[in-house]
């Protein structure tokens, strides 16, 4: 394998087509995560996909925010954490990115009288 120094920056290259200076630099992204996709083993591995990559955007991402339900965690990770609290510390071993984790509450239930 060639350690190459561009591979780790080529999100910020520029492309045909494309704006030469993106005006998206440094924005903040919020996940929010519903309480179904939560509980479910798919949505948790969705949303780690998506912390990983999106916590690798240097340069393009500054801040990552996971809103979910507080529920245990249904995926392998490094810490056995309640998730979404697991995702803080996959922020941190990828590139030492904060991760934060807002709690949302689970959906009420109506009943009729």
């Amino acid at each position: 394998m060639v350690n190459d120094p561009i591979i780790g920056r080529r999100h910020l290259l520029g492309t045909d087509g494309l704006l030469s200076d993106p005006n998206s630099r440094h924005s903040s992204v919020r996940i929010i995560v519903e309480h179904a996709w939560a509980n479910s083993v798919a949505g948790q591995l969705i949303a780690t996909s998506l912390v990983n990559l999106l916590s690798r955007q240097v340069g393009l991402v500054a801040r990552l925010e996971v809103v979910s339900p507080s529920v245990s965690s249904l995926i392998a990770a490094q810490t056995f954490q309640t998730f979404p609290e697991c995702l803080r510390d996959l922020g941190e071993w990828s590139i030492g990115m904060e991760v934060a984790t807002a709690h949302m509450s689970p959906p009420c239930r109506r009943i009729r009288l």
